[in-house]
């Protein structure tokens, strides 16, 4: 349950690299990256977050995977560079059809935050 609590923290940390204008996106991109990278040290070479069965922690974290690709644009790293233990860990979870049936498409999330900062006027 704690590590499923610092998903939290990965998603505060990326929505800070989209919704936040000006200074500080270096620090906002390490910031986020070095959460990331404390769940890869977890799942180390392990299949999923419990080993060898897709668990509680590996649902938490593939719910916000689609948000990935906006944050890399928006703080202009890859995360597959950065913490290439996780997209491989997210690529195997995509191939279960009870993942792929519900994750939203990458690009749609991007698109709805473009909007969301157009709302809120930062451009």
């Amino acid at each position: 349950m704690f590590w499923a609590d610092h998903v939290e923290k990965v998603f505060d940390t990326g929505r800070k690299l989209w919704m936040e204008k000006g200074g500080e996106k270096q620090t906002r991109k390490e910031n986020y990256i070095d959460t990331l990278k404390m769940l890869e040290g977890i799942i180390g070479d392990k299949l999923y977050f419990g080993g060898a069965k897709f668990g509680y922690l590996d649902i938490s974290l593939i719910g916000i995977c689609s948000w990935f690709y906006t944050y890399e644009k928006f703080g202009e790293f890859s995360t597959e560079v950065e913490t290439p233990k996780i997209i491989a860990w997210m690529k195997r979870c995509i191939k279960r059809v009870s993942v792929s049936k519900y994750v939203v498409e990458p690009l749609k999330v991007y698109d709805f935050a473009l909007q969301i900062r157009k709302n809120y006027g930062i451009v």
